[in-house]
């Protein structure tokens, strides 16, 4: 059970978002005392930001199993696992600005994760 106050965002501290997520597929596999999430985000980046610019995912309660960029393991100094939130660093160094190569891939990371339900 949560007992954290949700935090208010006012519309003058609110940033558009760096990135885009045209596709999430969720895989769910249902257990008694935790759930198993596998998910595929395709990830575009926003033309007017930085390289440097992070990919903030936020969750609550979740264990990270796996991480993969492009179906290869992402490097643990690529990322950071925090209570609430995944971290991805400099995606847009790697991510195309124009939907895709010529043939047609785009970036899409996948991740598996625990959800603890108790």
């Amino acid at each position: 059970m949560l007992t954290k106050t949700p935090k208010t965002t006012y519309l003058k501290d609110y940033a558009p978002p760096a990135y885009r997520l045209p596709t999430i597929d969720l895989h769910f596999e249902l257990g008694e005392d935790f759930t198993t999430v596998r998910s595929h985000l395709r990830v575009e980046s926003i033309d007017a930001i930085s390289t440097g610019t992070p990919l903030v995912l936020d969750g609550q309660q979740l264990e990270l199993i796996a991480l993969e960029l492009d179906g290869a393991p992402l490097a643990a100094d690529r990322y950071r696992v925090e209570e609430e939130r995944l971290t991805l660093f400099a995606p847009a160094s790697i991510i195309r600005t124009d939907g895709g190569d010529a043939s047609g891939h785009r970036t899409t990371f996948h991740w598996k994760v625990c959800i603890n339900q108790w």
